[in-house]
């Protein structure tokens, strides 16, 4: 994963909303929809429950 794949996770754990989480990394919403796109390809999910269940599982974070 990448830093801000990770930085993007780690705000969603928090239970932070796309817009919550445009706010602490001064970005856009599509770049916070790139990154968590991508995430999703390289750890092979369809959406973020899938991902953070991945993330906690394997112990990623």
């Amino acid at each position: 994963m990448k830093i801000r794949e990770i930085e993007i996770i780690r705000l969603y754990l928090q239970g932070l909303t796309i817009e919550e989480i445009v706010e602490q990394l001064f970005v856009s919403p599509s770049t916070i929809k790139f990154h968590r796109s991508k995430l999703f390809e390289r750890i092979g999910v369809k959406n973020i429950i899938e991902a953070i269940s991945y993330v906690i599982s394997n112990n990623l974070i």
